[in-house]
């Protein structure tokens, strides 16, 4: 069998995006995935656009940028669709990931929180924060200003 057999896309089955596509589609409808629990039961789909056309998904996303981008959806409660679909890092995609349970909320000036987004706003690492927050228990403003 010719290693390079052609689907009804008319693209190689070995593109780099096919898996992609295929992970996508079973952590949405296919129970025994993995991810089912984190996608497919929480109601998240693929659109018709996509859902039975590798072409047409690929036409709409385009190649990945580099290999350190992989395919994130910017409102995480939302489907796979084009307008909610980007190429982002490994450390954009920690930033928009949905909050659990046992997120730590932290305030500063009276606004809800997380020690990621904090971080990303002052330009202090994340550690730095919790173990002067949490653990030595000085107020957020202080270790912002730098009184700490």
């Amino acid at each position: 069998m010719n290693k390079d057999k052609r689907v009804k896309h008319g693209l190689a089955n070995n593109h780099e995006l096919y898996n992609t596509w295929c992970k996508m589609r079973e952590r949405c409808y296919k129970k025994s995935s993995s991810n089912y629990e984190r996608y497919g039961a929480r109601g998240i789909r693929v659109c018709d656009r996509w859902l039975s056309d590798f072409s047409i998904f690929l036409q709409d996303v385009g190649e990945r940028p580099s290999a350190d981008h992989s395919l994130d959806r910017i409102d995480n409660l939302g489907d796979y669709e084009p307008d909610n679909i980007k190429w982002s890092t490994a450390k954009e995609q920690a930033n928009n990931r949905r909050i659990r349970k046992d997120t730590r909320w932290v305030y500063y000036k009276g606004v809800g929180t997380t020690f990621p987004v904090l971080s990303k706003v002052t330009g202090i690492p994340i550690t730095t924060l919790k173990r002067k927050v949490l653990e030595k228990k000085i107020p957020v403003e202080l270790v912002i200003n730098g009184a700490s």
